[in-house]
């Protein structure tokens, strides 16, 4: 009997797998239907091995190429209806007449045109405010209002741009000081500056109070948005002291001595100037051009938020679309602030609509990743040779930079599969941008095509099958290139991002040396052309 089995896995695809009957192959995408009455439920499986939607692309050749621009592709403005108050993205992205009952304007942060706003229900100024990039005080000045309060369906104007750079008077003059000279028939007027007041920390304010998990897990993630901030990361940020914090924190100690010590019991000057560990940031249009949520959707009870999961992709997912936006704003925010999608579950747990322009989520007090931003050019800087720039893998777990000798970032990496790795010394060459996997149509190893007596036809990979640029591409926003210390061709593995920041040790993948997408840009911005990258 001979079978023909189809490679693309949306239509059955094989796997490789040995157990206890032997070598066999294994069907991908089987439908399994409920139990039968009185059948055990078998227990929850263990995390696959490999990164969802791609256990059968695993097994085929790919090369890198650069993708199209996508959202990446320069814009004016984005053009949003203002619909009962809520600022909604426009389908088509760009011009035409607006539908019955709505009225258009280009919004950017403040609008360039005055809008109305009808209040409705749980709204106060300063979330309206928000949502307009604008300051009670100015709503306030501009609806004549001399009290906060406000109520269900009354009409607010928003200001424009003009009318508030108005409402902001020039900075008073400095104070002329009069000084008596002893002995001088006249008195000379000098102008001084006052004495300056000691600078104090702000205190960030919140929208919502903090519950219980934010507060437990303040201190904490207090000093992992600081190690972060310096470049000296332990992955995404989740409130608690695992291993890889330990080894972070103590790497920073080890090259800045003293920073971070408590003198007396006082705080480090440097996490007192943070003010906190958390900050809040509200969604924007723009964002939603690299959702792919539609604006409005996600509407849940308090508390309910917390407990989904944004569902993991399937190969159709990851190749049907010409472009891999965020699958959810939880996902879109969590890459932003450097933290695990759980862990900013958790701290929002109340957040009611978190799919709506103008939702407020808690967040590490970390400097936001802008999707938006990460591959403006250059992405590499020129060689500095008064400043010499070395990178190392270590252990096959961390990626290290040191400008001049001195240790100047150090973040977690993985590798795409077990036992990939090099030795000696390679180096780092120049950068793909917003980087697509072509299928070559060839295998990384072939399958066997005998099962005892039965022959079976396997088909090669599809030539040509593209997974499409954008950040959930298991590639990232960049790829780098590498090569060994005395060649010049591009090794089949390079340093790139990850669509699953919190797996980057956990699961397979594709391409080669895998960094969180906030780090990949950071550390890309790091390294010259030709930076030697040392294995240790």
């Amino acid at each position: 009997m001979k079978f023909e089995l189809m490679s693309q896995g949306s239509i059955a695809a094989i796997r490789m797998a040995s157990g206890a009957i032997g070598l066999g192959l294994i069907l991908v995408g089987v439908i399994v239907g409920p139990p039968a009455a009185g059948q055990t439920v078998a227990p929850k499986p263990a995390l696959p091995k490999v990164e969802s939607g791609l256990d059968v692309a695993v097994t085929w050749k790919w090369r890198v190429e650069p993708g199209p621009l996508g959202p990446w592709a320069p814009i004016e403005e984005p053009v949003i209806e203002v619909r009962k108050g809520e600022l909604v993205q426009r389908a088509d992205g760009a011009g035409g007449e607006p539908t019955s009952g709505m009225t258009t304007a280009t919004v950017a942060g403040i609008p360039l045109e005055s809008l109305e706003h009808l209040v409705s229900r749980g709204e106060a100024l300063g979330l309206i405010g928000r949502r307009y990039s604008v300051t009670v005080e100015q709503l306030k000045r501009a609806n004549g209002l001399t009290g906060d309060k406000i109520i269900v369906g009354q009409k607010l104007r928003i200001p424009s741009r003009d009318e508030i750079k108005a409402m902001d008077p020039p900075p008073p003059p400095k104070p002329t000081v009069t000084i008596s000279v002893p002995g001088a028939a006249e008195q000379v007027a000098k102008k001084a500056e006052l004495p300056k007041k000691s600078a104090v920390p702000p205190r960030l304010k919140y929208t919502r109070p903090l519950n219980g998990e934010a507060i437990r897990s303040g201190h904490i993630v207090l000093i992992q948005a600081y190690l972060d901030r310096q470049l000296f990361s332990a992955g995404p940020i989740d409130g608690s002291a695992g291993s890889l914090y330990e080894a972070t924190l103590s790497a920073y100690r080890a090259a800045n001595p003293g920073v971070l010590d408590y003198v007396n019991g006082e705080t480090p000057s440097v996490l007192a100037q943070m003010a906190g560990g958390y900050r809040e940031y509200a969604l924007q249009a723009e964002d939603f051009r690299w959702i792919g949520t539609p604006v409005g959707s996600g509407t849940s009870k308090p508390g309910v938020a917390s407990k989904d999961k944004t569902p993991d992709p399937n190969w159709g997912d990851l190749t049907k679309a010409p472009f891999l936006l965020y699958r959810s704003t939880w996902e879109f925010v969590a890459e932003r602030f450097h933290c695990s999608e759980s862990f900013l579950r958790r701290i929002n747990s109340s957040l009611r609509n978190p799919a709506v322009i103008g939702a407020i989520y808690l967040v590490p007090n970390v400097e936001p990743f802008e999707i938006e931003k990460a591959v403006e050019e250059p992405v590499q800087p020129l060689v500095d040779a008064s400043q010499p720039v070395v990178a190392k893998i270590v252990n096959e777990l961390w990626l290290e930079v040191l400008k001049s000798g001195k240790l100047q970032a150090r973040v977690p990496i993985s590798a795409a599969r077990p036992g990939l790795r090099g030795r000696g010394s390679w180096k780092v060459l120049d950068a793909v941008l917003r980087p697509q996997l072509v299928s070559t149509g060839e295998w990384n190893m072939a399958p066997k095509a005998v099962i005892g007596a039965e022959e079976v036809v396997v088909l090669p990979p599809p030539q040509g099958a593209v997974l499409p640029p954008g950040p959930n591409n298991p590639l990232g926003p960049i790829w780098l290139n590498l090569a060994k210390a005395n060649e010049t061709t591009a090794l089949p593995y390079g340093l790139h991002g990850t669509s699953i920041p919190g797996y980057l040790t956990k699961q397979e993948s594709l391409g080669g040396f895998r960094l969180a997408n906030w780090d990949l840009v950071r550390i890309a911005r790091m390294l010259p052309v030709g930076t030697e990258l040392k294995w240790e």
